[in-house]
């Protein structure tokens, strides 16, 4: 392998895990300005890695069908962590998509408020036994 693509490695890894970073910190345009200066050549893992992290973009933009596009170019990953976010990417960017309309607003299957299931108490909650919930009266 050539030199110059061998000192490039860290500088890749070090760029996808800054992407990481902004991403997590809701700074989606620096994390596409840094995905964006990433040059390969790319082992399979990275560009699985890269795609990835362009889907998240994708997602955080609200671009749920530009997400799928991107993760429908690559095979399920191999690597577990990969693939739990493969598959999570692909399961959120579906929904999205499928909640919304042409012009990008939500559908009538998608409702554009918070849902009422998410403000309720979890069902593990609303099982309590009988004998707890008449000593809290």
């Amino acid at each position: 392998m050539p030199r110059a693509s061998t000192r490039s490695w860290p500088r890749r890894t070090a760029a996808r895990s800054a992407a990481r970073d902004y991403l997590a910190a809701q700074r989606v345009d620096e994390a596409a300005r840094v995905l964006g200066q990433t040059q390969g050549p790319f082992s399979a893992e990275q560009v699985t890695e890269q795609t990835l992290l362009n889907a998240e973009v994708a997602l955080a933009r609200g671009q749920p069908q530009e997400a799928l596009r991107l993760l429908n170019a690559i095979a399920v990953p191999t690597a577990a962590d990969q693939a739990v976010r493969y598959r999570t990417l692909r399961a959120s960017a579906t929904a999205l998509a499928a909640g919304r309309q042409e012009g990008g607003r939500p559908g009538p299957g998608l409702p554009a408020a918070p849902h009422l299931a998410l403000l309720l108490p979890s069902p593990v909650a609303r099982r309590r036994p009988p004998s707890v919930c008449a000593m809290a009266s």
